[in-house]
């Protein structure tokens, strides 16, 4: 019997959860393949090893940019071997999917994810997902409640924030700006002060043993090891915890300035909730230590962190698919699309 599966197609991960079993992938958005060719050499947590260091005839793709599919070819190649991992390919065995997708994307983005899924082997999707709204679901909100909600799901390539009231979204915002950016930020900084040259991974490596969003959060001294600008030769320098978060601060600005936004537009009688309620937070970036904290100082409300917060999304598309009645009305197909 097909399958009913609801699909996190993240920049960073991608996560897949059955009807009735739970969450049964967990792996990184990643393809990469011999150039000369043009075979597919490694999918998901062995391909993401290879991004950036792989010789020339072998290239690593990471193919979401932003939060939403930027190469189709890539893409589908991904969620293909995927399917094929977990025995959903077949005649009898397509899967129907209900996706997660970035909230205010065009119509031709919306439809990317859903002709990917299409091409990767499913037998149909039922519902697009507003990202927003999967994320409260899963961070347990009751969203059929007449209470204003403010999550923000903050990403490896978007940071999404949303106002949510009885059974919708009465306001959202995105922001290009993820954990991506941070990785990228914490390059910059390193190349310009120490004219060293780092990989996406070791910036990543960096941001997670070293990074954080409030000096309460500090670390110490770590040595970072790169490639020396003028001499060629491997090198090592000495970045403090404090650089780090300095690195990385033109980010979480953007990302302050996004909920700002979102919150300036939210329904006056919706703000009191906010407030009292304050902010859920989920995402892969919201586990930065201290994240938290930076946001309850800017934007003068409680911040709480998501309990298992990587999964929100996921969890939430699987209660859909669990739960077909009330909560799949709320979310049908074309209240996305309007």
């Amino acid at each position: 019997m097909p399958k009913y599966i609801g699909l996190d197609l993240g920049q960073a991960t991608t996560k897949i959860y059955e009807k009735g079993r739970g969450i049964v992938l967990r792996e990184p958005t990643a393809i990469a393949y011999d150039t000369v060719r043009g075979d597919v050499i490694a999918v998901g947590k062995d391909a993401r090893k290879m991004y950036g260091r792989t010789p020339k005839d072998k290239e690593a793709v990471l193919p979401l940019k932003g939060g939403v599919i930027d190469s189709f070819v890539d893409t589908s190649e991904v969620l293909y071997s995927f399917f094929v991992k977990n025995g959903y390919t077949g005649l009898f065995n397509r899967p129907k999917i209900a996706v997660g997708v970035p909230w205010g994307i065009s119509e031709v983005e919306r439809n990317a994810f859903e002709n990917v899924c299409m091409e990767a082997g499913a037998s149909g999707v039922t519902h697009l997902v507003a990202q927003p709204m999967a994320a409260a679901l899963g961070a347990g909100i009751n969203v059929l409640k007449a209470k204003g909600n403010l999550i923000c799901d903050i990403g490896g390539g978007k940071t999404q924030t949303a106002v949510i009231s009885y059974r919708g979204v009465l306001h959202a915002g995105i922001t290009r700006v993820g954990g991506c950016d941070l990785d990228a930020a914490i390059i910059s900084y390193i190349k310009n002060t120490f004219n060293v040259l780092i990989g996406e991974n070791t910036a990543e490596l960096i941001k997670k043993t070293a990074g954080s969003a409030h000096p309460m959060f500090d670390k110490g001294n770590f040595r970072v090891y790169g490639k020396d600008i003028v001499t060629g030769r491997a090198t090592a320098v000495s970045i403090t915890s404090a650089e780090v978060r300095g690195a990385m601060i033109e980010s979480f600005e953007r990302i302050v300035d996004g909920i700002h936004a979102t919150l300036e537009d939210m329904p006056p009688r919706i703000a009191s909730d906010i407030y009292d309620n304050g902010m859920t937070l989920c995402g892969g970036t919201s586990l930065l230590p201290g994240i938290d904290k930076l946001l309850e100082q800017a934007l003068g409300m409680p911040v709480r962190r998501a309990s298992r917060p990587l999964d929100c999304i996921v969890k939430g598309i699987g209660k859909i698919i669990d739960s077909p009645g009330e909560l799949a009305e709320i979310v049908s197909r074309q209240e996305m699309l309007d």
